[in-house]
């Protein structure tokens, strides 16, 4: 696959790929079908739709899943059934009492109008109750099958032409088995006009408010701008910087705040630090809600105002677990004393959200913190025939200076001038969006990197586009221009920088094609720059050749494809016979020492495979209360890694151990502990790498960049989120 285009001719082959992707998030011991697959399915994502090739339409209709029948087990109640069969809820409304006909001009929906199915007399509190937790499971799940099929979660609202028309509520009915119902929709109109009003009375069971059966609901989406549905994004998970076991994604609120149910409405709070007074406590005792990893919750009315804020903040950076303040929802009523902020997390670990399915015991920190989230508009991408009519316009406007530009500094100040021209077209996204093009392909073609990487943050900044397929198509495309001649030399750092962040998103990905293409596009660079001011530097700073550390990464990326359809193998194998421990530690290997997921991976490794190894993986799940026991756990996957042999398995037990050490380097005393620990680390940090994770990590120091920084990151600071290098002025 070229990373300079992607045309639709590829979407076979990504069909391909998912299947082999979706085989990869399989059923785990004690959960049911589902419940793993989830996580599976989130660590090994197809990759999403290429920034070449045109978006599906805001407001389009997603196609519906057919969900495979739930173990009985399972925590979550499965409800997205296949469209042609009606979930239970619109099977109950299609049969309407003896004596009462379906009018000659009804849709044809399967179902009564929402007074027609108002129950005689008013349900209790254990009725209500039991209802609401029913109708949060199958909506919950609906989410989830929704994100499966997508890769994202919807948008809280359809678009078209720029004007909200209907709500998420209308997007999830063919995973809630109301097909027909959703084909009576026009997405192209509001809410309230023509045929959608008339639909309003057909509101679905599981959005019916067991409290008023009206066409009302108080299932909301948080939707202010700090919450992961705010300014309509389309939440994907890698942009949820909190984990999705810690972070709400759906909420009951209370009467006051209820909205039609295809209105395109939800919450969003004045002040996002305190609105639990606005929220209310719907069940009396609490707040039903669900967490962004497909777990439904109980919060206690007891939980504190700002322990909700940081429920429902997507960005890190505030100190706030899930299993403080989770509880899973009861048919009975709680206590409204029962749950209090000063729950530990060993305490809740058992039920927390945030601990993986496959087991009950917390997971220790099994992944790096990640930075705050950039402030993105999201906006839609403009349709094809909009950009290419915005692209003939531009034609007129620059051709033909571009064309009479002789000298090299003429067009580096039209290509400046575009990229200043591009950040007021506020009011034409079109033309916003061509003129970036524009001014990508003039940064190419002139060699100017810094340029080239202003106008890819810019468009992630701006539009609802994926930041990996546009930095690693934009970066291929440069590096096929300029990678043999002078402009390598000027562009080689920035160029390097940008590689790394952009391949660890790409093994996020499972594009392991794509980025080893990267790779040797970044040797090949760094060959045509050896000599230069920048590889002197690196070359004083440690021994390590850069080139061959490109070139080691790009080998590696190209072995761990194998390892990926190894792992396909594996995890079928292990649907199959869920007491396989064989297979699922394979799967979990994959996951923690090529992915870095060992979250997910982690509890697979107990359960079978090497006695050693599954020995660790029990020991590491445990945690470690002090500075000595995280030491002692790095000593044992250090002396792990020493026994194994040399390989992507053996450098991820290592890397394991450098997780343990870093994680309290820091706060050690200075003691010959402390030196122990510094001896190991720089001898992780300088030995050859085994595996692309480790490749990159030294990369990353190399390069005096962050290890965690990631894309979206890089938008906020136009290319220059590394600091200034004056590569450009040679």
């Amino acid at each position: 696959m070229s990373l300079c285009s992607i045309s639709r001719r590829d979407i076979a082959r990504r069909w391909s790929l998912m299947f082999i992707t979706l085989a990869l998030f399989g059923t785990l011991p004690g959960c049911g079908e589902s419940a793993e697959d989830k996580m599976m399915r989130a660590a090994m994502r197809v990759r999403p739709q290429a920034d070449g090739d045109e978006p599906d339409p805001p407001a389009s209709r997603p196609a519906p899943k057919p969900a495979a029948e739930p173990a009985p087990e399972k925590k979550v109640a499965a409800a997205a059934q296949a469209p042609s069969k009606p979930a239970p809820a619109a099977q109950e409304s299609a049969n309407p009492p003896a004596g009462d006909a379906t009018p000659d001009d009804a849709p044809s929906i399967g179902m009564q109008p929402i007074e027609q199915r108002k129950p005689e007399a008013p349900l209790d509190d254990q009725q209500r109750r039991a209802m609401a937790i029913k109708n949060l499971e199958a909506i919950t799940e609906a989410l989830i099958s929704y994100k499966d099929d997508n890769g994202r979660l919807p948008t809280a609202a359809m678009v078209h032409e720029g004007f909200p028309t209907l709500s998420w509520r209308v997007s999830l009915l063919p995973y809630l088995g109301y097909q027909d119902l959703y084909d009576q929709f026009d997405p192209t109109l509001p809410w309230n006009r023509g045929k959608n009003k008339e639909l309003l009375k057909y509101i679905p069971d599981v959005y019916v408010s067991p409290e008023r059966f009206d066409t009302k609901t108080n299932w909301l989406l948080p939707a202010h701008e700090a919450f992961i549905f705010g300014e309509n994004r389309a939440p994907r998970d890698v942009r949820i910087e909190d984990g999705l076991g810690d972070t709400l994604m759906l909420v009951e609120v209370q009467d006051g705040l209820a909205v039609e149910w295809t209105q395109p409405k939800d919450f969003d709070p004045p002040d996002r630090r305190d609105f639990k007074d606005l929220l209310g406590a719907q069940r009396g005792d609490g707040i039903l809600g669900a967490w962004a990893n497909g777990y439904t919750t109980f919060l206690s009315s007891g939980v504190g105002a700002s322990q909700l804020a940081a429920a429902m903040s997507y960005e890190s950076g505030e100190p706030f677990r899930a299993a403080q303040i989770h509880r899973d929802p009861d048919v009975g009523p709680v206590a409204s004393n029962a749950m209090t902020s000063t729950v530990s997390t060993t305490t809740a670990a058992a039920t927390s959200p945030s601990t993986p399915r496959t087991t009950t015991a917390t997971v220790s920190q099994g992944s790096r913190p990640r930075g705050r989230a950039v402030e993105r508009l999201n906006e839609m991408k403009p349709s094809r025939e909009e950009i290419n009519r915005a692209g003939k316009r531009l034609q007129d406007i620059y051709a033909d200076r571009i064309r009479e530009a002789e000298q090299l500094t003429q067009k580096r100040k039209i290509l400046s001038e575009m990229l200043i021209q591009a950040e007021r077209l506020e009011a034409d996204p079109a033309g916003a969006y061509a003129l970036r093009s524009a001014a990508m392909k003039l940064a190419v073609d002139t060699g100017d990197i810094r340029s080239l990487l202003r106008a890819v943050d810019s468009r992630v900044q701006r539009f609802a586009v994926d930041p990996y397929e546009v930095n690693a198509t934009a970066l291929a495309a440069f590096a096929e221009r300029n990678m043999r001649n002078d402009n390598a030399r000027r562009a080689a750092s920035e160029f390097a920088k940008r590689a790394v962040v952009t391949i660890r998103d790409g093994i996020l990905q499972d594009d392991y094609d794509g980025c080893g293409k990267l790779a040797s596009m970044a040797a090949a660079m760094q060959k045509t720059a050896s000599g230069n001011r920048y590889q002197l530097n690196l070359r004083n700073r440690n021994e390590v050749d850069p080139q061959k550390l490109w070139t080691r990464l790009s080998s590696l990326l190209s072995s761990t494809k194998q390892r990926y359809a190894d792992a396909a193998e594996q995890l079928a194998r292990f649907r199959q016979d869920d007491s396989d421990g064989d297979a699922a530690s394979s799967v979990g290997r994959f996951l923690c020492f090529i992915k870095g997921d060992w979250q997910t991976g982690l509890p697979l490794l107990t359960q079978g495979g090497i006695e050693a190894l599954q020995t660790a993986a029990q020991r590491d799940l445990q945690g470690a209360a002090n500075v000595g026991e995280q030491v002692a756990l790095g000593d044992m996957w250090w002396e792990l890694g020493q026994r194994a042999k040399a390989g992507v398995y053996k450098q991820g037990a290592l890397d394991r151990a450098g997780f343990w050490y870093e994680s309290v380097y820091e706060v050690m005393p200075e003691s010959l502990d402390k030196l122990h620990v510094k001896a190991r680390l720089d001898e992780l940090n300088e030995g050859v790498p085994g595996s692309p994770l480790a490749a990159l990590r030294q990369l990353s120091l190399h390069l005096q960049i962050p290890p965690d920084a990631t894309l979206e990151q890089l938008a906020t600071g136009n290319g220059r989120a590394f600091g200034n290098d004056d590569d450009d002025d040679d």
